[in-house]
């Protein structure tokens, strides 16, 4: 009965969360729940939600990718750059995030020869973050006249920002748990060797994770100099850890083999909505990454005591 209770609790609960901060929100102030902060809520869930969408598959891996905030600051760099020099935001996109796929497949080709996803993530975050460094001295705007680049910064509401996140996380989700090459991801963060002598390619499946978490960190790094409107070296500066945190506080398991895609963004939502409210009332920062980490132990602490008794 406890074990059924923990999971419809484990079901709704970040629901619940939600609900219960922007209540507490709206009743501190009425002006909390104001077009402009359900904007800046919107896009903050579209950009770091893509950190956090390639994160949790890989965690789900039971692999990390502590790269991803370090990929989405050098994209930021590397867009504004590609646009200067070649006058067209068409090439710069594509090639940011041809960028941030060569990332991802230099990770799971470090990963796949044995390096531990720590150790390899960790060494492309910091050539990632070198390269932001030596290319991004100072923010760069981003050029005046290629304002359409900046949809996501000016368009009220921000219609193009919800459609990516949705379109993205219902693929996600549908790709995750009813196709064969998503069901694979559990399969591997369960039970790796079973998985490998059963025949499905787990080398294959790692290279797919990871180049996704680069590709996908690349977009957000994107979003994110289309809101700002210019390429900065530090414009998701440790969200790698953010993004954890959302796909952790959503359910997944460092262990491998549990997560969901929606529970992740659902979190992120819950992240940035306490962030915002906490700006909002002049709280400092500090307390923001008291109530992550609390958030973060707090969903640690739920899945010992109801998925594993």
């Amino acid at each position: 009965m406890l074990h059924q209770l923990g999971k419809i609790f484990s079901d709704f609960s970040l629901f619940f969360f939600l609900v219960i901060i922007v209540v507490a929100g709206q009743l501190s102030n009425p002006l909390f729940l104001s077009p402009a902060t359900i904007y800046t809520i919107i896009r903050g869930t579209a950009c770091l939600g893509f950190l956090a969408l390639g994160e949790v598959l890989v965690i789900i891996s039971r692999g990390i990718d502590l790269s991803v905030g370090q990929i989405a600051c050098l994209s930021s760099v590397i867009v504004v750059y590609f646009m200067i020099m070649f006058q067209s935001p068409l090439i710069a996109i594509v090639l940011t995030l041809l960028m941030g796929l060569g990332f991802g497949v230099l990770s799971g080709t470090l990963v796949n020869i044995g390096i531990p996803p720590f150790l390899a993530t960790l060494g492309t975050m910091w050539i990632a973050q070198g390269l932001a460094e030596y290319l991004g001295v100072k923010p760069t705007p981003v050029p005046s006249h290629f304002s359409s680049f900046n949809i996501i910064s000016f368009e009220t509401p921000p219609v193009t920002a919800i459609i990516l996140i949705l379109i993205s996380v219902i693929s996600l989700e549908i790709l995750a748990t009813k196709v064969p090459i998503g069901r694979y991801i559990y399969y591997v963060g369960g039970n790796e060797y079973g998985t490998y002598i059963s025949g499905v390619d787990v080398k294959l499946i790692k290279y797919i994770i990871y180049s996704f978490s680069g590709f996908s960190a690349s977009i957000g790094g994107i979003l994110l100099t289309s809101w700002t409107t210019s390429g900065y070296k530090w414009v998701a500066l440790g969200q790698e850890f953010t993004a954890i945190a959302a796909s952790v506080i959503g359910g997944a398991s460092l262990a491998g083999g549990e997560g969901r895609v929606f529970k992740t963004i659902i979190a992120m939502v819950l992240l940035i909505t306490i962030s915002s409210l906490y700006t909002f009332l002049g709280l400092p920062p500090t307390l923001f990454f008291l109530t992550e980490g609390f958030l973060i132990l707090g969903a640690a602490l739920f899945q010992i005591k109801f998925r594993r008794g």
